[in-house]
């Protein structure tokens, strides 16, 4: 429902860069749509939308953010398996949730953790609770040196 986004940002990331350069209107219209799809709408105030939008618009970064849908298309190599211990903080209103079994199977999981409430903007809708679940996972880590 919400994947579309990969594909423009991945092949046509020029064009989608010019229309969020070129337009406040356009720029705010296109983030506070994926804020509003992608987030546990409630959690955010009006300043957080504000902030977002400023820092973008103030610091032109709109390709820059997009770029990296276009590089990881194109230039990632294939990856092995993965090692390195890790932690799964699941927000039920992200973007692309991922089931519990199939994160379990391709990564060495020492901590999954089912959020009550968030979405893809994690630290900005539960700040608390994702630097609390960061900090057990780094205790865990620190358990096993």
């Amino acid at each position: 429902m919400e994947g579309a986004y990969i594909n423009i940002n991945s092949t046509k990331p020029q064009t989608l860069a010019f229309m969020l350069s070129d337009s406040p209107a356009g720029m705010a219209a296109w983030i506070v749509e994926k804020y509003h799809a992608w987030s546990d709408w409630p959690l955010l105030t009006m300043d957080d939308l504000c902030d977002c939008l400023t820092l973008y618009w103030m610091t032109n970064t709109a390709y820059t953010s997009i770029r990296a849908y276009h590089g990881n298309s194109f230039t990632l190599p294939t990856m092995g398996p993965i090692t390195v211990p890790t932690a799964i903080a699941a927000f039920p209103h992200d973007v692309l949730p991922v089931p519990r079994e199939w994160v379990e199977r391709h990564y060495p999981v020492v901590q999954y953790t089912t959020m009550p409430r968030g979405g893809h903007f994690t630290a900005l809708e539960q700040p608390r609770e994702f630097a609390e679940d960061i900090t057990r996972f780094a205790d865990i880590l620190a358990s096993r040196v």
